[in-house]
């Protein structure tokens, strides 16, 4: 986790973050997303109760999760997955690279 945060300078957006050491049951299943969200609320500046939950992942199972979980998924294409099998696996739209990802998060702020 450490590196991808360092990857993306997700230290300087990312409130709180979670692992798969933190629950029982990883994806598909929702306990990694529903942990990240409790660590949320805990954190010094928690999202309104309204704020709309987005995840992003490179795989099939984190649009699965995403959707047991009741929220939106965007796939970055490192996975390995196609276009396809992220959109029938729930993604709400699908970036061929991290760079494509980042311009449209800056774009939609």
């Amino acid at each position: 986790m450490d590196a991808f945060l360092d990857l993306i300078q997700g230290r300087e957006v990312a409130e709180a973050w979670t692992t798969s050491d933190d629950v029982e049951r990883t994806k598909p299943q929702p306990d990694l997303l529903e942990s990240a969200l409790q660590k949320l609320q805990q954190s010094d500046d928690p999202p309104a109760g309204d704020a709309d939950v987005v995840v992003i992942g490179d795989s099939t199972w984190d649009c699965v999760a995403a959707a047991r979980l009741g929220a939106r998924s965007l796939a970055l294409r490192t996975g390995g997955f196609s276009r396809e099998e992220l959109v029938d696996a729930g993604a709400q739209d699908v970036f061929d690279t991290l760079e494509d990802l980042l311009r449209s998060l800056r774009a939609s702020r």
